[in-house]
């Protein structure tokens, strides 16, 4: 798949060093584009996808859980 300019799940998921789980997560809520030809068939990536901006930057919020949201009321929770 890499002469193809393609990856797996994994390989994404080392390339952008998270879970193959928050890979499927980004592929859900359309931060990653992805295709999988079939129910059941493995996801096919454009390597040129990993390197977007966009996907870096959710995955390493990702990998540092930290919120998505700009708001500073989300980074602290007060009782």
């Amino acid at each position: 798949m890499a002469a193809r300019g393609e990856a797996t799940l994994a390989e994404a998921a080392t390339t952008l060093n998270i879970s193959p789980s928050t890979v499927r997560r980004l592929i859900e809520d359309c931060t990653l584009t992805a295709q999988q030809f079939c129910k059941g068939a493995p996801w096919v990536i454009q390597s040129s996808d990993l390197d977007r901006s966009k996907v870096k930057k959710v995955a390493q919020a990702r990998r540092l859980r930290i919120p998505s949201s700009g708001n500073q009321q989300q980074k602290e929770l007060k009782f």
